[in-house]
């Protein structure tokens, strides 16, 4: 079995299936992944953020973001939400990780909450899914924290501790919403 950047070429067919170029949030700049750099990718590849946040408030539908962004790691999710501040405006942030929150707890607070960005890690975000607790019916964007790497420069694509779970969560849920041009998918 062939390895490309230390992941199993089965395992990147399973993350590179193809969709189609229209659910691709295409942005031409490069940047080095740094937490800073987020608010000016999302300003580029989500236009009339305001518009939308406003739109989903008139409907108050509960537990389903317009925007979920999905990071390897729980202290890696708190410093893009820390930098995402201007970006989010009057948006509410739901956080999707299991430090310090339990499913449960997530579970209600998404029940009762208009909520207009999640953002957490493939587990947790996993789990919310299969337990229908967190919604996809007005979910339009996806972004992937694709570049940033830990301590051993492992990305969300190769870390032991994640990766099935971002296979699961891709190929089950992200990929087929995908598919049927309901959401747009982004790799930061």
């Amino acid at each position: 079995m062939r390895k490309v950047n230390g992941v199993s070429s089965i395992n990147l067919s399973i993350v590179f299936v193809a969709i189609i170029e229209s659910c691709c949030l295409i942005e031409d700049s490069v940047h080095t992944g740094e937490s800073t750099q987020l608010p000016i990718y999302l300003n580029k590849v989500i236009p009339y953020w305001d518009k939308q946040v406003e739109k989903l408030n008139n409907k108050k539908v509960n537990g389903s973001p317009l925007l979920l962004i999905i990071s390897s790691a729980a202290t890696r999710a708190v410093e893009l939400n820390k930098s995402i501040d201007k970006f989010k405006a009057d948006g509410k942030v739901v956080k999707l990780f299991a430090k310090h929150f339990k499913v449960e707890d997530q579970t209600k607070f998404l029940a009762s909450h208009l909520v207009h960005i999640g953002i957490g890690t493939p587990n947790r975000v996993l789990k919310l899914l299969q337990n229908e607790s967190l919604e996809t019916s007005k979910l339009k964007y996806v972004v992937v924290d694709w570049t940033w790497r830990d301590q051993k420069l492992r990305s969300i694509a190769d870390m032991p501790e994640v990766k099935d779970d971002f296979y699961h969560l891709l190929q089950n849920y992200i990929f087929p919403l995908a598919k049927c041009e309901k959401i747009k998918i982004g790799l930061f």
